[in-house]
């Protein structure tokens, strides 16, 4: 799956991914702890970077199994939080 970093606290090392195509009904962001993504996170990520995850299958709330950065270029967070799909 593809999405763009929505948030991610350097203290706690933990953040939210929100998925590309994302509606209003559709269910809540995804969670991921910095122990999940590929080769770890040196500092901080940049809020609207691309990255590839997986989810933990069989559980209700969203989580990141894994989550790795594409290297393509940032969104504009502020269009993915209104629902605006990245390359809009």
């Amino acid at each position: 799956m593809i999405g763009h970093v929505k948030y991610f606290d350097v203290r706690g090392r933990y953040g939210f991914i929100i998925p590309d195509g994302k509606r209003p009904q559709d269910k809540a962001d995804v969670f991921f702890h910095e122990t999940k993504f590929d080769g770890g996170i040196r500092g901080t990520i940049e809020d609207g970077t691309e990255v590839e995850y997986e989810l933990i299958p069989n559980i209700r709330d969203q989580k990141a199994l894994f989550v790795r950065a594409t290297g393509r270029r940032y969104a504009p967070v502020h269009e993915l939080k209104k629902g605006a799909a990245h390359g809009d």
